[in-house]
């Protein structure tokens, strides 16, 4: 039986050791010796990703995350460390997907000021956006990247605050008189209208409240005559009553009002 090469390796180098010499190069010996493993503590698991899983949470071992062959919870376990070291770390040096995975980081920690970690333009500007609505803060709403995820941040955080001064921040200019319509029917103050900043808009917010409300002394509010007189055939039309009869009954009222007083 001829003697293996970790055998004569061996032997060779036990000889040059004994007799004093060095050789250049003798590292390269290394390869023919078996090398360490690095032991695996999950081997006789039934199940080695709950094993690693388990091991990195109790570890705070992100490597072990990613050791975890399921991809879904390999992410899950590095998200859990970073939001219990409140770090985005795991995320930044081992997720597959770091924008994602610091998104979710900010928003589970309602911290605005890692949203401009999220390299995804996208991504970062659903942070702000998701934020800002949580927060209501309009001011985070405004540090996105584009109007439109400014406006629609803006929209929600004035509905849900009940602020005008909210909905005049709004760049888009259709956005921002739906914002303060929208207002002007939650709160049943037409009185919203007078922030249009266009008088047609202004004179659609009049006739659109008038109309819900079925007041048609709010068309009164209109400028443009004809769409004053349109506000209130509207109105008359949702409510029932026709502008014949409401002054037939303005004339009674009167009247009774008269023969009182007398």
């Amino acid at each position: 039986m001829r003697p293996s090469k970790e055998l004569l390796a061996l032997l060779l180098l036990a000889l040059l050791v004994l007799s004093g010499c060095t050789v250049p190069g003798l590292g390269d010996l290394s390869k023919f010796l078996p090398q360490p493993k690095e032991p695996d503590y999950c081997a006789n698991f039934l199940s080695k990703d709950d094993c690693y899983l388990q091991f990195a949470q109790e570890n705070q071992a992100p490597d072990f995350c990613k050791k975890i062959a399921d991809s879904v919870k390999s992410e899950q376990c590095l998200f859990g460390l970073a939001l219990s070291a409140k770090n985005q770390a795991p995320c930044k040096i081992y997720s597959a997907n770091p924008s994602k995975c610091v998104h979710d980081l900010a928003l589970a920690l309602s911290q605005p000021d890692l949203c401009v970690e999220v390299e995804d333009e996208k991504l970062s500007d659903q942070c702000y956006t998701a934020l800002g609505a949580k927060l209501s803060d309009p001011n985070v709403c405004l540090l996105a990247k584009t109007q439109e995820s400014k406006g629609n941040c803006l929209y929600t955080v004035a509905q849900k605050t009940s602020s005008a001064q909210t909905c005049t921040n709004i760049f888009d200019e259709g956005q921002r008189h739906k914002c303060l319509f929208t207002l002007s029917v939650k709160l049943s103050d037409p009185e919203l209208c007078a922030k249009f900043d266009v008088l047609f808009s202004a004179n659609d917010c009049w006739q659109g409240f008038a109309v819900l409300k079925k007041d048609a002394l709010l068309c009164d509010r209109v400028t443009e005559e004809a769409a004053r007189d349109q506000c209130q055939l509207d109105v008359g039309t949702v409510s029932g009553e026709t502008l014949e009869l409401k002054g037939r009954l303005a004339g009674l009222c009167g009247k009774v009002q008269d023969e009182a007083l007398a």
